[in-house]
């Protein structure tokens, strides 16, 4: 009775991990696409900004430019906080797929026991597979795509102050 306890209570932990590991691959994949989209609203910003300046020099009617670092700078914040949670779930995603990575192992080779042979090992492959798929951001893979795109918009904000600054200077 007690192997079976703990036979219950060892596979309700590894489903409990797999469905954790799911919806931190979920996770990661969602603020991936987030810093994607608030990147490119970065870049559409400061070049509206620099567009507008260029076109229309001192005649702003409806605006005034200041308000373009403003967006800027409020964007690039959410990208810094969209990277660390970005940073955070993968830490967290790898101790889920360490451990559930030494369960299967451990699953195979103790095959011979009938006890430890269960369908939802396919199913937790899968899901292990798709958590590595969202580790990386999909423009930039590799560990250092979050700062990359952490560096790319506090350049960005660095960009609209100086035109900014270049624009009151000429006008």
């Amino acid at each position: 009775m007690s192997n079976k306890t703990d036979l219950t209570r060892h596979l309700k932990g590894i489903e409990y991990a797999t469905e954790r590991l799911e919806f931190i691959a979920r996770k990661l994949r969602f603020s991936s696409l987030l810093l994607i989209f608030s990147t490119s609203i970065n870049i559409l910003v400061v070049f509206t900004l620099m567009f507008y300046i260029s076109r229309l020099g001192s005649k702003f009617t409806f605006f005034d430019p200041s308000m373009f670092p403003t967006a800027s700078i409020i964007i690039t914040l959410i990208i810094i906080f969209l990277a660390l949670i970005f940073d955070i779930s993968k830490k967290n995603g790898n101790a889920f797929f360490e451990e559930l990575s030494d369960e299967l192992h451990k699953r195979k080779i103790s095959e011979k026991n009938e006890s430890y042979k269960n369908n939802s090992s396919l199913m937790t492959r899968v899901i292990m597979r798709q958590f590595t798929n969202n580790m990386s951001l999909p423009l930039f893979p590799g560990p250092y795509g979050p700062t990359i795109l952490v560096v790319t918009n506090l350049l960005l904000t660095t960009l609209s102050f100086w035109v900014i600054l270049a624009f009151n200077q000429s006008f």
